[in-house]
């Protein structure tokens, strides 16, 4: 019980690095000038946050559907990462 509640938060807390990684790369990229696609970096930011939520709300809730939520999510976000 207590590993599981531990694997869970460990799936929030990845998922809340990622958001925050990859908002501070687009910052850097516009800091530095570089072209940054807007539409693919909503998407992508957009997919961080549902990941997040998703695996909040399955943490607190323990639902099923949250894992296959999280896992669904996250290969949408690894789509968008090789969109070009």
């Amino acid at each position: 019980m207590v590993e599981d509640r531990m694997s869970e938060e460990r799936a929030v807390d990845r998922a809340t690095e990622v958001f925050v990684s990859r908002r501070n790369v687009i910052r850097t990229r516009i800091s530095q000038d570089l072209p940054v696609d807007d539409t693919k970096m909503q998407v992508k930011l957009a997919l961080d946050v549902l990941v997040a939520a998703t695996a909040l709300v399955g943490m607190r809730n323990r639902r099923p559907w949250a894992f296959y939520a999280v896992g669904t999510f996250t290969a949408a976000a690894v789509v968008a990462v090789a969109w070009k």
